[in-house]
């Protein structure tokens, strides 16, 4: 979806993208060949300040056509004030698209209607993160920019009229959707937005904050705990989202740790956002340099990262003391294996040890 958006937006030479340091990849990397990216940030702990936006406009003088900030960070899940950033872009001249793939499962979202101070002109989401399967998305938007020009991908489907020398486009967003299309993940991904309005979007709101806020105590009482981003939670501007690292452990190993003795899937690594989450681990340029030539020169080598637990609306309080007394053990070193990493894949295996997966699930 952002894709798409970066190659139909009516760039100009000399164009200007504003941004944040939080993005995940896929707002990050469509932009840098598109225009000018600047990058704005607040701090560690806290969700990207107005007053920022504000003064990377001014900076621009006119130029900045079009202004991306995520949602909510899939790294620390603070949550970005969309609707103040949207009114400042807007009194600048400058359209808004919002990345709410993190933000969309959890918090209801108003997009307002045109011409409104605070309405949000793009919002792309993710269907996987709103628990629908077969690989859907929606890239939502004012339909002007589609209705000019062509579409950056051609074939059935997308087009009125072909002869050996025309072309008559249909209209968005079939133009835009050569091929034959995703029926049964627009149906899924329909299905799921369905269900979690049905289901209330505060009342997802409310559930996740119990579950967070008892994951974060929990994990406050455990010595070696490294929380990366925010150590507190606050549910005004944080979803679900907790990135830490124990002390003394391979992000990796502690996630294989998890995932073989305890049944506890997390996601590890940079989550997509190599950008943020060096800044969040203090990395120096130097040495984001020496890891660069490293990985480069397919040199052996340990990438940082971090653990992220992530709370769904399936997720109940018992699961979280289960994670928090995982964890305490994980801290003091009680556990079985003896975990080697794997070189080409960066993950950590057990060493005789065999996790015993029927512990944790019926086959």
């Amino acid at each position: 979806a952002i894709n798409k958006l970066s190659h139909r937006f009516p760039f100009e030479k000399g164009d200007v993208v504003i941004t944040t340091l939080m993005e995940h990849h896929s707002n990050d990397l469509p932009w840098r060949d598109k225009a000018q990216v600047v990058r704005i940030y607040s701090d560690e702990k806290s969700p990207i300040n107005p007053k920022l936006l504000q003064d990377a406009l001014e900076k621009s003088q006119g130029r900045c056509k079009l202004v991306v900030v995520t949602g909510a960070s899939n790294v620390t899940g603070l949550i970005n004030p969309i609707y103040d950033l949207a009114k400042i872009a807007h009194q600048y001249g400058a359209q808004i698209l919002v990345d709410a793939a993190q933000l969309a499962p959890h918090r209801k979202i108003t997009m307002g209607k045109r011409g409104e101070e605070q309405s949000i002109d793009y919002l792309a989401l993710s269907g996987h993160k709103m628990y629908a399967p077969f690989g859907s998305g929606a890239l939502i938007g004012w339909p002007e920019i589609f209705e000019q020009g062509e579409p950056e991908y051609k074939g059935g489907g997308a087009v009125k009229f072909v002869s050996r020398d025309e072309i008559v486009w249909k209209e968005p967003p079939e133009k835009e959707e050569a091929g034959s299309p995703n029926v049964v993940g627009v149906v899924a991904l329909a299905m799921a937005a369905k269900n979690l309005q049905a289901f209330g979007m505060d009342r997802v709101a409310d559930h996740e904050a119990k579950l967070a806020y008892k994951l974060v105590e929990g994990m406050q009482g455990i010595p070696g705990i490294e929380f990366i981003g925010p150590e507190t939670y606050n549910p005004e501007v944080r979803v679900g989202v907790i990135a830490f690292n124990v002390k003394g452990l391979h992000h990796a190993k502690t996630a294989a740790i998890l995932s073989c003795e305890f049944g506890i899937a997390v996601r590890n690594g940079c989550f997509c956002a190599q950008p943020y989450l060096k800044q969040l681990l203090h990395f120096t340029d130097e040495q984001s340099e020496w890891l660069k030539n490293k990985i480069k020169n397919d040199e052996e080598v340990e990438l940082p990262g971090a653990v992220r637990a992530s709370f769904g609306v399936y997720n109940t309080l018992e699961e979280v003391d289960v994670f928090i007394e995982a964890l305490e053990k994980i801290a003091r070193g009680d556990y079985q294996g003896t975990y080697v990493p794997d070189p080409e894949r960066g993950d950590y295996w057990p060493k005789e040890f065999k996790p015993d997966y029927q512990e944790f699930f019926n086959f």
